[in-house]
């Protein structure tokens, strides 16, 4: 994924490092990173340091998410709002969350599990005047 600023290339992720993309918010997408790879300890010398590494970055994307004129949703006219399949307006964050959910390739995350409660009773304190 690039970001460009007045036509310059500005910086890039790469897609396959995404770990997972969310929702944060309603105009937030947060993408989580694969974890660094293990290194050895904690060096005094600063050069034998793996360099620091990003795990987590959030985007404010603003507004909703417009077809342009002749897209694939059939419009010559002006440009319309997005809408999902109940024709609920999408966000333009919820846009770039699909598409970046597309394109990056995200899998579920398979493992064993450790213990499974089935019927477990939960009691939740009240507040009381």
């Amino acid at each position: 994924m690039k970001f460009s600023i007045q036509g310059k290339p500005s910086f890039e992720l790469p897609l396959s490092q995404v770990a997972n993309s969310n929702i944060a918010g309603k105009n937030e997408v947060a993408l989580e990173f694969n974890p660094p790879k293990p290194s050895a300890p904690d060096s005094k010398d600063l050069s034998k340091r793996p360099p620091d590494d990003l795990v987590e970055i959030r985007f404010y994307v603003p507004g909703s998410s417009i077809l342009p004129k002749g897209s694939d949703a059939g419009s010559d006219a002006e440009d319309e709002v997005e809408e999902d399949d109940e024709g609920n307006e999408i966000s333009a964050a919820e846009a770039m969350h699909n598409k970046i959910k597309e394109k990056a390739k995200i899998g579920t995350v398979l493992g064993k599990s450790i213990c499974i409660f089935e019927d477990a009773l939960i009691l939740t304190p009240r507040y009381v005047h």
